[in-house]
């Protein structure tokens, strides 16, 4: 039975096969260039998301509470839990902050 299938149905099996891979490595390349794209802060000692939040105030286009919840989705961070060396990624775009450094 496997073996007609095979015969009957084979560059079909393939063809889906590979379309399922070539997804795959989209899906994983987009993620791994959009984290790029944020900015990463190391946590200092007494940061909380809500103050790194007022830190970068105004080069973030969301409430404050937004801010924090995609903080927390994204770095898979348990209810506000920061540690001091830690280092997360924020709804910052990198080149907005590179020419803020740039200007200051």
């Amino acid at each position: 039975m496997w073996q007609k299938i095979w015969t009957n149905y084979s560059y079909s099996i393939i063809l889906f096969i590979f379309s399922v891979l070539t997804c795959a490595m989209i899906v994983l390349y987009n993620n791994a260039t959009h984290d790029k794209q944020y900015v990463m802060v190391k946590v200092e000692q007494g940061d909380s998301l809500w103050s790194i939040s007022e830190k970068y105030n105004g080069k973030y286009s969301m409430s404050q509470k937004q801010f924090i919840k995609w903080v927390e989705t994204k770095n898979s961070l348990p209810a506000h839990q920061l540690t001091a060396g830690e280092e997360v990624i924020i709804p910052v775009k990198a080149e907005e902050e590179n020419i803020q450094l740039a200007s200051d």
